[in-house]
């Protein structure tokens, strides 16, 4: 409980009336506390799993995410008996629904994208965070571009219901501005919208759009998430372009090769040991861990890198954390 300027709260909290404020770090490290908490229990859960299906009774029986009690299917509703982190009827009633994805990152801010307005690349900064993460580049705008395109769109409401109390039967084309007969130049989907075109602009557009898309390839940009170089969308893999962290080719390409070879190396050195028990990971005596490339005995493994597949020790984990603390990137050691 101590008095700190504005500057060190986020606008909720400051805008509170009846008190009860928590500043920037101490909600930081409550949030983190919480999806630490909310990771363990996802791979619980996955576990859980894991064990009912080695069983058999994964089809007669799931565990809950809230009470981890195997319960049968009647005592889930809806869709909760496919879901991963499945919730029982029970559970949800008195409990609510319990929050069971940890939040995504804030997607990257760096690079460059085609602003369809003013055709033309430009930064992070020069858009809303709505419009940078739009999907469509043909659709995409800048600030400046979004307010002019705000403001057109409040005179073309305000002119369409001045025309509609004196003669329903014209439409204003909302690129050409235009006021035109509705049943003859506006086809059946546009004359419903509120910002139709009539249909000699849905042509010009359809081809400006392709235009713009084919601009928004060649010249926007992303850095890629290993080497950090800013590449363009060709440069990308199918899929890679759209995510937090995107890969380019090579580099995933490397990724995966690196994953490849881990798993060859692990299995051929089972294979030496003559491990019969080859399923069960717990039996194993040492596990080779991903970044350094070592085989260590269990004890050099946190419970939960000692299931996974491509497991990081300790000591290697703890150095990954701190880089990613201080911001530089691990992922290409």
């Amino acid at each position: 409980q101590i008095s700190k300027p504005r500057s060190k709260y986020n606008k909720k909290q400051w805008a509170k009336i009846y008190g009860g404020w928590t500043c920037q770090e101490c909600s930081n490290q409550q949030g983190s506390v919480e999806r630490k908490k909310l990771k363990q229990r996802q791979h619980d859960q996955k576990m859980a799993d894991q064990q009912s299906k080695k069983e058999g009774k994964f089809f007669d029986e799931r565990t809950c995410f809230q009470c981890l009690i195997p319960k049968p299917k009647e005592a889930y509703a809806g869709k909760q008996w496919k879901q991963l982190y499945r919730q029982c009827k029970q559970c949800v009633v008195s409990n609510g629904l319990m929050k069971v994805r940890l939040e995504e990152k804030e997607p990257a801010t760096s690079g460059f994208k085609f602003c369809s307005g003013c055709k033309e690349t430009k930064l992070h900064s020069e858009f809303t965070g709505d419009q940078w993460r739009h999907p469509v580049d043909a659709e995409r705008l800048c600030k400046t571009c979004w307010k002019e395109e705000g403001e057109a769109k409040r005179e073309h409401r305000e002119l369409s219901e001045q025309q509609k109390r004196i003669n329903p039967d014209l439409k204003r084309c909302y690129a050409c501005h235009e006021f035109l007969l509705l049943d003859k130049y506006f086809s059946g989907k546009q004359g419903k919208k509120l910002y139709g075109f009539c249909t000699s602009c849905v042509e010009f557009l359809r081809e400006d759009r392709q235009k713009d898309n084919k601009k928004a390839r060649e010249s926007s940009t992303r850095a890629c998430s290993i080497c950090g170089k800013q590449k363009t969308i060709v440069e990308f893999g199918r899929g890679q372009w759209k995510r937090i962290d995107p890969r380019c080719s090579p580099c995933a390409t490397a990724l995966v090769q690196k994953m490849d070879q881990h798993r060859q190396l692990e299995k051929s050195y089972y294979t030496n040991e003559e491990n019969e028990d080859l399923d069960n990971i717990a039996a194993k005596k040492m596990r080779r861990c991903f970044h350094c490339g070592e085989f260590k005995e269990q004890s050099f493994y946190s419970g939960r890198q000692w299931t996974k597949t491509y497991a990081a020790c300790l000591i290697c984990f703890r150095e990954t954390q701190k880089r990613e603390e201080s911001g530089i990137d691990v992922k290409n050691e």
